[in-house]
């Protein structure tokens, strides 16, 4: 029989080896915000309505993405929500400042994108004429900037346009200058700079497991629709809100560069599923790129529900396994209508050290996006 010192011994290299186990292993908290920004001294546009006016503020902001130089970032973009256009932005002074537009998709769908438009399957609203792009992420990867619209049918009134599958990019200069995208030179008067393609959505409808969701209705059928954006070693990924009853995953859409190339050929694949552990019901929100490889991921309900909002960590070169990072609080909200309408949509990495991040999170539903920052410690114990 072993001795009870060896029973001890043993007992005790047990909780050693767990309590190690468990250190390296980040606790899942509540994310508080460390700064609450500043509001800007001049509004970002909207081209929604309220009483049938114009709103004097963008309360619709959805997706942001920041240029960097090393350790410095330079000149931003941001997304509204069904506008036609997208947003520059500087940072200082803990302020996310405008700074002019850059229009996407026109209208009537004059500058037509690479590709071919998908058609509607099964959006029961019916279908309406190209319009705005219903932008959802942004992304930059030098010297790019994209921007994705959101794939799927409108939430509630259940209608398809083409024009919200539309993904758009166009190169900047180091400054952010927008430039001719094949030789980096100021463009001439009347030149576009930017490129779109329907080309995101041939790599959707050929994914077996999406294809059923393709173009259906997003709250009764829990529809395609996209809401996140990365850009990795010149492959496009986009993350799904949903469909999300079996826990939405991000997609592999393939190569910018045939994406975005010329001419009305479809792309020559479909894309690839990648599952990042969220439980049912739960959608990705938004991406964003480390510095270290991995990436960010802002998820939260899947439709239109109260729950909580956590971002989490992911590993591209570990079949996209992902860990908790923390549940996200966003702090005193201040005179705000309707707190129930505030939704986390838009994640930027403001900086890296090692491990600990800093992040600015915008959210539909607050003025201007309501910025605010967190420190986010990611630790180093294992996906999950």
């Amino acid at each position: 029989m072993r001795s009870v010192t060896a029973l001890l011994a043993t007992a005790s290299a047990v909780v050693g080896a767990l309590a190690s186990a468990f250190a390296q292993q980040p606790q899942d908290h509540k994310l508080t915000p460390t700064k609450v920004w500043v509001e800007p001294a001049s509004d970002f546009k909207t081209d929604e309505e309220q009483d049938g006016r114009a709103k004097p503020v963008a309360d619709d902001l959805s997706g942001i993405a920041c240029m960097r130089r090393g350790a410095a970032l330079g000149r931003c973009l941001v997304i509204n929500d069904e506008d036609r256009y997208a947003q520059f932005a500087d940072i200082g002074d803990r302020q996310l400042r405008p700074a002019g537009t850059i229009e996407l998709v026109q209208r009537d769908g004059e500058a037509i994108p690479s590709g071919r438009a998908p058609v509607n399957v099964s959006c029961t609203g019916g279908e309406r004429a190209f319009a705005d792009l219903d932008g959802e992420a942004v992304a930059y990867a030098a010297p790019y900037f994209y921007v994705i619209g959101s794939h799927g049918c409108s939430r509630n009134k259940k209608r398809f346009r083409a024009s919200t599958f539309v993904t758009a990019r166009f190169r900047v200069d180091e400054s952010g200058t927008p430039v001719n995208p094949a030789t980096g030179a100021p463009p001439a008067a009347s030149a576009s700079v930017v490129q779109a393609t329907y080309r995101v959505a041939d790599a959707l409808v050929a994914t077996p497991n999406l294809k059923p969701f393709f173009t259906t209705d997003l709250n009764e059928a829990d529809g395609l629709n996209i809401e996140g954006l990365v850009v990795l070693n010149g492959v496009l990924f986009a993350g799904l809100r949903g469909p999300a009853k079996g826990g939405a995953a991000v997609v592999e859409i393939g190569g910018v560069d045939e994406l975005f190339a010329p001419g009305s050929g479809p792309l020559s694949h479909a894309g690839r599923l990648w599952p990042i552990g969220l439980k049912a019901g739960q959608g990705i929100r938004d991406m964003a790129a480390l510095d270290d490889g991995r990436v960010l991921i802002l998820a939260g309900p899947g439709q239109e529900k109260a729950d909580p909002y956590e971002i989490r960590v992911a590993d591209p070169a570990a079949q996209w396994t992902s860990r908790r990072v923390g549940t996200l609080d966003l702090g005193p909200l201040g005179p705000v209508i309707n707190a129930a309408k505030v939704k986390p949509e838009g994640l930027m990495v403001l900086g890296q050290e090692g491990d600990i991040v800093r992040v600015l999170i915008l959210s539909d539903g607050l003025p201007n996006g309501g910025a605010r920052e967190y420190e986010l410690r990611l630790g180093d114990g294992a996906a999950r």
